[in-house]
């Protein structure tokens, strides 16, 4: 009988190097996947102003939010990725994905974040299902021509970005058209 034991105790830990090794496993990783509540977020999204407002927010997820009245209005992200630590040192927080808003949230690496920045993205191979844009129109599909007629000069202009530092607004394009507007806090 004690044979047994020690044979079961042996083939439970050889199982279970076996899936870890062959990424099986669960154990704690970065990045957390889980299933939309998509009419919640259709509610939100329709009742929404749909506003890009620079150093604000973007429709209803304004900078200093915190991550559970963003969970709250939203619905547990499609992505969540853990925050951590650059090379460097400095910590960097989690990011909350929300594909069909095509929305990318950003929070500190406080013990209570918040949000610090509200990206609206055009996912590469994704279609743009929300779509949020300034007062004045600007928003994703927008040219950088307009970007500058609407915004000015730029404190940043390089070929694939704009910034807008003071106002808390950040292009990013591809070819000439606006793919990525981040509001973040102004500088």
């Amino acid at each position: 009988m004690r044979q047994t034991g020690q044979k079961s105790t042996v083939t439970g830990a050889l199982l279970s190097a076996m899936l870890a090794l062959s990424g099986c496993a669960t154990n704690s990783s970065a990045v957390e996947h889980y299933k939309p509540d998509e009419q919640r977020r259709q509610q939100v999204f329709a009742a929404s102003d749909k506003l890009i407002v620079p150093g604000r927010r973007i429709g209803p997820i304004s900078l200093g939010m915190g991550m559970d009245e963003v969970v709250g209005k939203l619905g547990k992200p499609d992505l969540n990725i853990a925050g951590g630590q650059y090379p460097g040192g400095a910590h960097y927080g989690p990011e909350f994905r929300y594909w069909s808003l095509n929305l990318a949230i950003v929070f500190d690496a406080s013990a209570a974040p918040a949000v610090v920045s509200v990206q609206n993205v055009k996912w590469r191979d994704a279609a743009l299902l929300a779509v949020f844009k300034t007062a004045d129109g600007v928003g994703i599909g927008s040219t950088s021509f307009e970007v500058k007629r609407v915004f000015g000069t730029p404190s940043q202009d390089a070929s694939e970005v704009m910034w807008y530092r003071s106002r808390g607004v950040f292009f990013e394009f591809t070819g000439y058209d606006v793919r990525k507007v981040t509001v973040s806090a102004p500088q």
